[in-house]
Formats: C-alpha cells, structure tokens, sequence
C-alpha cells in the first residue's frame, strides 16, 4: 500500500481531492500556511529550505537550499525539539547525504527521493519517492506510515509491534519470522538461500536483516542483523499476531 502526494510552488496548481501536501515554511517560496488552510483536512509535511530554520519535518537538500554537510546538524536540532524528521535529495546526491551523517556519527533520518524516472515505486531505505515534476505540480508516492510526519496511531495500525530483540534467536520459529522474510525480500533485501521454513530465524534472516539496515545507514555494531525497534517500525511488518 502507499500514498500519493502533491507538493508546488503555487497552492492553486495542486488538484483540490489531494489527500497528502508538502509546502514550504521558510524561503521566498514559504507556503505552508495558504497550503493548510487550502487543504485542512489532508496529511500535511512541512519543508524547510535553510538548515537554521528550527522548523518544519523535512529539510531540501539541493543546490540553492541546504547542502549536505548541513544537513546533520538540522536532523539534531529537530530531534531536540521532539521531531522525527527526513531529509529530501535527488537520487544522485542522496549517497553524499548519507555520508555526511556516517563522518559525524549523526544517526540516518528518513529519506525522501527524487528520481523523475516515472517509476511510482519507494527505493529501499525511503519513505518517499518524487517521481513526477509537471509545469504545474510535483508528485511523490509515499509509505503507508511516514514517522514523524503521521500521528501514532496510524504508526502502528495494521503493523506488527516490534517483539524485542530477544525474540530474534536462532530457530525460533513464529508467523512473525514468515511475516519480516516476506518484507525483506518485497525492499529488496533478500539474502535468502532458500524460502523453506521462512517461519524460522536463521542465517538467512540475520543476513538479510544486516542488509536492511545497511539500507536505513545504520554500521558496525547497529547493523548486526538483529531486529532493533527503529529498524524494525520502518519495515512495515503486516500485523500476523
């Protein structure tokens, strides 16, 4: 399942049944306030264009806006007002974000994608991809849950909560194991061998599990192959039990 939403310069441009917005809350192009009040009742993702800006969930990574050395230091001064926010980037600048975050040690935010290929499909490791630019509109194709952007209860609607990481033993065998095997491989994370008793935590599962969170940027000791809480809520796990 995922969402499309609608995000221009001008608010007139965006079709009116648009369910999910981006605007802008800084810049000459700070729109925002005529976007909320145009569209009261659809799901509403601020953007901030200038890292100073203590502001907004998603910060423009792109030339004229933040650059991506900047952008850690705008993911920690969200985080310290109680946001849980992403950064948007081109697909070809998106590698050169990442680093940015690894050479500070400043854990990955979410990601939202640009890649006008056409292709309404999310990339591992995003939650929104901008796959559309039109002289009107931008549109973007978005995951059922964007944390910090979605409230909590559709966090964990339709999901299965996180078991803890002590759940995660070799040879458990549990419809939540058949459930993750099922997403890793749907993100493009299959390090399986086989899909025989993809019902039991083995190898496999640890293996592709390191990949997924490679995939988020997580290293070293964080990318172990064993479920954490964060990794895991970004997975989207159907709920099975």
């Amino acid at each position: 399942m995922s969402r499309t939403m609608y995000d221009a310069v001008t608010v007139a441009n965006i079709p009116s049944e648009a369910e999910m917005v981006a605007g802008y809350v800084d810049g000459k192009f700070a729109n925002m306030t005529e976007m909320s009040a145009r569209f009261p009742q659809a799901v509403h993702v601020p953007i901030a264009v200038f890292p100073s800006t203590n502001a907004g969930v998603v910060l423009d990574v792109e030339p004229g806006d933040a650059r991506p050395d900047q952008a850690p230091g705008w993911v920690q001064m969200r985080r310290s007002a109680g946001v849980d926010p992403t950064v948007y980037c081109d697909s070809s600048r998106w590698p050169a974000v990442r680093a940015a975050f690894d050479s500070v040690g400043v854990a990955q935010p979410h990601y939202w994608i640009a890649d006008y290929d056409g292709d309404a499909s999310i990339p591992a490791g995003a939650v929104a991809k901008q796959y559309q630019s039109t002289h009107a509109f931008d549109k973007s194709v978005v995951a059922d849950f964007w944390p910090g952007v979605d409230s909590a209860p559709q966090q964990t609607s339709g999901f299965q909560p996180f078991p803890g990481a002590s759940f995660f033993t070799a040879g458990r065998r549990s419809p939540i194991i058949a459930a993750m095997h099922e997403r890793l491989v749907a993100v493009g994370c299959n390090r399986y061998q086989s899909s025989l008793d993809k019902d039991v935590f083995g190898s496999g599962d640890v293996a592709s599990y390191r990949a997924y969170q490679q995939s988020l940027g997580f290293s070293g000791a964080d990318a172990d192959g064993i479920p954490g809480s964060t990794s895991w809520d970004r997975l989207q796990v159907p709920r099975v039990v």
